[in-house]
């Protein structure tokens, strides 16, 4: 019975697409292949100005600094994850390089090109390892643990 519906469901959907490529093929006949053309022309949007969504240095729908190069890391490393990612992550170029060098082999990074350098450019200007703070982490060596005792 199911096998009787899930065909039934098959040969509904596929007279479907039937009907429509017809109905598409019938209209660019008739209008000359206008309808297709309209719609690409529709569908063409101006090319973002990157810089005029900066305010006080920072790229407000990323929160990235503004800077050289972020148009590449917008379309390159948005692309997969958040910015949160890049303004948490602070590495020097070979840093850069080695995670971007890990994406690829682990996780299917595309090959970046010639747009490699100017990325790790960007994100190694901007997202260097800062100076340390007045006072250093309080990080326990192992020499440093005692005993306890009752």
């Amino acid at each position: 019975m199911r096998e009787d519906k899930q065909s039934r469901n098959f040969i509904v959907l596929m007279v479907l697409m039937t009907v429509l490529s017809a109905a598409i093929a019938f209209t660019d006949k008739n209008e000359g292949g206008n309808a297709q053309r309209a719609l690409a022309v529709e569908k063409e949007e101006p090319v973002p100005d990157f810089m005029a969504e900066v305010k006080d240095g920072i790229h407000v729908p990323s929160g990235l600094k503004a800077g050289t190069h972020l148009e590449l890391v917008l379309g390159n490393c948005l692309a997969c994850h958040s910015a949160d990612v890049i303004r948490n992550t602070r590495l020097s170029k070979e840093g850069w390089n080695s995670i971007i060098e890990w994406m690829q082999e682990k996780q299917n990074l595309w090959d970046l090109g010639n747009n490699h350098d100017k990325i790790v450019a960007y994100l190694s200007e901007n997202y260097a390892p800062e100076a340390q703070g007045r006072r250093r982490n309080l990080a326990i060596k192992a020499n440093d643990w005692y005993e306890l005792k009752n």
